[in-house]
């Protein structure tokens, strides 16, 4: 993994973006991605946490081969940090993912009720 890499973590609440800032044979060294106080133009203003932390490998869940935020959908500001491009959510339809949720749901009744009349069928 190249250091400056960005990646998302899962965290016991969400997924984060992070920078790696160092590799260990299990773990990465991170800095998260986080909210701060300042606005940008009725913008929330993203900056990288002080803090280091490390987390386990297994945890990743997603590798940006760069450390451009601009791929995962953020733009640097004048006077540091970023801000969460808003265009990303233009394409963004709730109605699709109820419909997607409808039709994974039909599909779970489907193979149901095929294993169920699988189960009733005797065998001569």
């Amino acid at each position: 993994m190249v250091i400056g890499t960005l990646i998302d973590v899962n965290t016991e609440d969400s997924v984060l973006l992070a920078k790696v800032v160092d590799e260990t044979e299990d773990t990465y060294r991170i800095k998260y991605l986080s909210p701060i106080k300042r606005k940008y133009n009725d913008l929330r203003v993203y900056d990288y946490e002080e803090c280091v932390e490390e987390v386990d490998k297994e945890c990743v869940s997603g590798f940006y081969d760069t450390g451009d935020e601009a791929v995962a959908g953020y733009t640097q500001i004048e006077g540091g940090g970023f801000v969460l491009n808003e265009e990303s959510d233009d394409d963004y339809d709730p109605t699709s993912d109820e419909e997607e949720e409808e039709d994974e749901s039909d599909e779970e009744s489907l193979c149901e009720s095929e294993s169920e009349s699988e189960e009733n069928i005797e065998i001569e």
